[in-house]
């Protein structure tokens, strides 16, 4: 098979076209489109490999949310700890910027897992905290990404008990919870 078949050659194809062309800037009078825009590119990427339907939960000012139902194999779409799903952000967010030359922040969810995602994270979080503050120790989570990251730290940012910080690069940055001293 020497021709790249499948979402492989899909996504070198559109890696190829964004070093080729300078991005469109169109007029801000664009906002119907968009949505219906990023809705079709997100049904043709999941017709290789995923299947199911694209949905518009929200576009307002800088955010656009979507929701993939009807999918065979949800974990698979999912990923391990959501990277497929923050994978086909990143990608959908370049298709924007490329078509309209909009940076919008692109969410995408399927089955409630983001929701599901951040119960499980403010349940761990708040299980160290309560350690830290009976053993007054440190605790490292482990790593996550930028948003769950950012989730735990605004949990926890007026809470005068412990503190938040986050060390470590790419994929090993994660938070450390300790306790504060007065």
């Amino acid at each position: 098979m020497g021709e790249n078949r499948g979402i492989v050659g899909f996504l070198k194809s559109i890696v190829e076209s964004f070093k080729s062309k300078a991005p469109v800037h169109l007029p801000l009078d664009i906002d119907d489109d968009v949505p219906s825009f990023a809705i079709r590119k997100l049904t043709e990427i999941l017709d290789l490999s995923f299947k199911g339907s694209v949905t518009l939960i929200d576009y307002t000012g800088d955010t656009l949310s979507l929701n993939i139902s009807n999918v065979e194999d949800p974990a698979r779409l999912i990923g391990k700890d959501g990277m497929t799903l923050d994978a086909l952000q990143t990608l959908l967010k370049a298709f924007v910027f490329k078509k309209f030359g909009l940076t919008l922040k692109v969410l995408i969810d399927t089955g409630d897992y983001k929701n599901r995602r951040e119960d499980q994270l403010r349940t761990q979080a708040f299980k160290a905290v309560k350690t830290v503050i009976e053993k007054n120790t440190r605790i490292n989570l482990r790593p996550m990404n930028a948003a769950e990251r950012r989730f735990i730290h605004t949990l926890f940012e007026n809470d005068r008990r412990i503190r938040t910080f986050s060390v470590g690069d790419g994929a090993y940055r994660h938070i450390v919870i300790e306790k504060k001293t007065r």
